[in-house]
């Protein structure tokens, strides 16, 4: 689109109002001829739905005839009565007309020898011939490939039962809806937004602005977003070939994504299983469908993202949830209270991949003490224990089963018949899990095979650790203890009960580490509980910071002929009692099969600048290159300041002038640990208006969120600030550059760092590194 651009203004804001040239305004009266013909179309095949005589039909064709006349400040009333409308004739119809609010989110112009044509990507297929409208569901209709895959001017070439279809990409816009209403639209030369008179003007031209510190020896900061924009662009439209191809990967195996922090994992995941599901409904059901996230605040983002991609019913949700539901269904009872807070040993420990050992020892201790009971109860003096030794399955009670058979060749019928019951008997400590947990977290022995195995990671003293605690749990409780005493004398000065805060609270509690492990003794000892909840398919997000024991309990849930969708990376690894090994481990522990890698190398989350320098603050651990990053942006700024209190009067005062210009704007402040985001957030409320989140409650809105690193993992923001930048928070070992990285990969726009104190050595070598880049 080439043309010279005239009238260009400044607005009070700073913004410059570029006209489209002639040819731009050409394309976008198109665009709005067409999305006219859409909503024309919608409102005449709901009518034909609704009964003749009906109020709602006469209603609809009135809809119909003000819809291509309406201008664009009306239009918003008037679809929101066509969806009122759209919802009764869904019920009718049986499949849903295209939604009036967003009826599409791409547009194509394809050429071939029979003429152009414009073709529509949505979610429901609806064509509309007299008009020339043709919707088509982007999951399952063979030409949306050629909006992921081919590039405007370049030919393409579909392969259809009725044989090849080829022709010219002319035209591929993604536009973007409001109400009903085209607020933007981006023909991949230039973007263009509706202005408040509704006329189009030229995207990205925003003037800077200069906010300047409020402490002396701090230069200015330039903090700037381009334009706040409520109206968010159909993520669907946003994927690349290589991202396209990976949803169309291998369906019933698995497939495993890597990439850097925003590169579109988490995006690629689900619409890879919205086409699965698009596709293969009766094989891929949404209820038996789950995604496992590392947060709840990525389990309320993704319950977003799901609602776009039309698939509200699918399970998402942490790994904690998921195995507190699962054992509590398999197991019962289970203690009701769970222990808060177990010493960080103790969680490390019953995370550490070496933990299998020792449950592996405690089964196989469990089938040879059953195998011993048989040969006394049978006096077979060791003949069920030697049998049973050179047996093998995959569980106990599998070998158990395969033992009997091999006991009862060349016997009578009668010794056979007594075998049988007696076997029977012996097993059922199999399908018990009363003590277990007791019985191997309790035993030094085991957890000892456990700590050998670690190879040093696991220590004598935590072996200690976690036998005390268990028992502790075990032990007499204190209202047992002391029950013949009246309450009120239980109760100190301070108002709290005696046992509150000492061991005697752990009495009766159970850690939400153990629901893996109890998961994973009863597969090891009699196979997978009935009570699992069969998946066809699962996602797991940030696979990186599940252990062996975890993943082997989600494997378990795997239907036969399931499809998995793992996704992670490894620098992003930042979960302390977690221990990572490598990708191949991962796919073993799920146990799955025929496995598909891509790995996807671009990164349009951050800018040029963000990503660059988030690269090289992971110093010998980082990948031989940084992701691709096609968008350039401002430097990374940094701050230094003495103190957090410093760092707080900073960010109030230049936070508020950040918010009056971009009222729009996602901020967040992220600190190392929630510690650091409680003290500072209780002096930024005295000056800004913000909101504390540590407990993922984020509303993905306008505003400043203060929260901290473990709970910002796959989430993304318009700004991101680091106020607690020092050599404490952020030591030079490999944990920190990662919890560094990640903290820093979180914003779209601009990284603002602020360094309390002396600088940290991994980010003087990381702003060096970017030099040296750059000259």
């Amino acid at each position: 689109m080439q043309g010279a651009h005239n009238n260009d203004t400044v607005s009070e804001v700073g913004v410059t109002e570029i006209q489209p040239s002639l040819s731009e305004r050409a394309v976008l009266q198109r665009q709005e001829e067409l999305i006219n013909k859409v909503h024309a179309a919608i409102a005449e095949a709901a009518s034909r739905v609704l009964k003749p005589a009906s109020s709602g039909q006469e209603r609809f064709l009135a809809l119909r005839d003000e819809v291509s006349e309406v201008n664009a400040d009306d239009l918003p009333a008037i679809v929101t009565q066509m969806e009122l409308v759209r919802q009764q004739t869904a019920a009718l119809l049986g499949n849903p007309l295209p939604d009036p609010r967003v009826p599409f989110f791409a547009h194509m112009r394809l050429k071939n020898n029979r003429g152009a044509r414009d073709i529509l990507l949505g979610y429901e297929t609806f064509i509309d011939s007299g008009r020339g409208v043709r919707i088509v569901d982007w999951r399952t209709a063979p030409v949306a490939k050629v909006f992921f895959e081919t590039r405007v001017g370049e030919e393409y070439r579909l392969e259809l039962p009725q044989g090849a279809n080829e022709g010219i990409l002319e035209e591929r816009n993604v536009i973007t809806f409001a109400d009903g209403v085209a607020v933007r639209i981006n023909t991949g030369e230039r973007s263009f937004h509706r202005g408040p008179d509704g006329n189009w003007l030229v995207e990205g031209t925003r003037l800077p602005t200069r906010l300047t510190a409020t402490q002396k020896d701090t230069h200015a900061r330039q903090l700037t977003l381009g334009r706040g924009q409520l109206a968010k662009t159909v993520v669907t439209a946003l994927l690349d070939e290589q991202q396209f191809a990976a949803m169309e990967a291998d369906q019933g195996g698995a497939l495993l994504l890597v990439g850097a922090a925003g590169c579109g994992k988490t995006t690629v995941a689900l619409h890879r299983l919205a086409m699965l599901h698009a596709r293969h409904p009766r094989r891929y059901p949404l209820q038996s469908i789950v995604i496992i996230v590392p947060t709840e605040g990525l389990v309320r983002l993704t319950k977003l993202l799901l609602k776009e991609l039309k698939l509200p019913g699918v399970k998402v949700c942490t790994f904690d949830a998921w195995v507190r539901e699962t054992a509590r269904r398999a197991f019962k009872p289970l203690p009701t209270a769970e222990c808060l807070e177990p010493p960080t040993s103790v969680v490390r420990f019953k995370r550490h991949p070496a933990i299998m050992v020792a449950i592996q020892a405690y089964a196989e201790r469990v089938g040879r003490e059953i195998a011993d009971r048989l040969d006394q109860v049978l006096e077979t003096k060791h003949e069920v224990r030697d049998l049973y030794e050179q047996t093998r399955g995959h569980s106990i009670a599998n070998r158990l089963m395969k033992t009997e058979k091999r006991f009862g060749g060349g016997r009578s019928e009668e010794d056979k018949r007594i075998a049988r019951a007696v076997f029977k008997r012996e097993k059922k400590p199999l399908f018990n899990h009363k003590g277990d947990r007791l019985l191997l977290l309790g035993d030094s022995e085991l957890l000892g095979l456990a700590a050998k195995a670690s190879q040093g990671a696991l220590k004598a003293g935590d072996v200690h650790a976690v036998v005390e605690h268990t028992r502790a749990q075990f032990s007499e409780s204190f209202d047992e203890r002391y029950g013949h005493i009246d309450a009120d004398r239980l109760i100190t000065l301070d108002g709290r009960r005696i046992d509150e805060g000492t061991p005697e609270e752990l009495v009766g509690t159970i850690d939400v580490e153990d629901y893996a492990i109890l998961l994973e003794i009863q597969r090891q000892k009699s196979g997978t509980p009935k009570t699992y909840q069969s998946l066809s398919h699962l996602i797991v997000d940030e696979a990186q910071d599940l252990t062996s024991v975890e993943l082997s309990a989600l494997g378990c849930a795997l239907e036969p002929r399931a499809s998995v969708t793992v996704a992670g990376d490894s620098a992003q690894h930042i979960d302390p009692s977690a221990c990572f090994v490598s990708w191949k481990r991962v796919l073993q522990d799920l146990r799955t099969t025929r496995t598909e890698t891509i790995s996807l190398t671009t990164n349009y989350r951050c800018t040029r600048q963000v990503a660059q320098f988030a690269h090289a603050i992971l110093g010998a651990d980082a990948p031989s290159a940084p992701p691709l990053a096609p968008r350039t942006g401002l430097p990374v700024e940094f701050s230094t300041v003495p103190n957090l209190a410093h760092a707080a009067i900073e960010v109030i005062d230049t936070l508020n002038e950040l918010v009056e210009r971009e009222p729009y704007a996602n901020i967040a402040v992220v600190t190392r640990d929630p510690e650091n985001a409680r003290t500072l957030n209780s002096i930024l409320c005295r000056g800004l208006e913000s909101r504390l989140v540590l407990d993922g409650d984020f509303e993905f809105d306008a505003g400043v969120d203060v929260t901290c690193v473990s709970q910002v993992r796959g989430l993304e923001f318009d700004y991101v600030i680091l106020p607690d930048v020092s050599s404490g928070d952020y030591p030079p070992d490999a944990a920190s550059r990662r919890a560094f990285h990640v903290a820093a990969t979180r914003t779209i726009h601009q990284l603002w760092v602020i360094i309390v104190g002396r600088e940290p050595s991994m980010v003087a070598e990381a702003r060096a590194a970017c030099l040296r880049e750059q000259s």
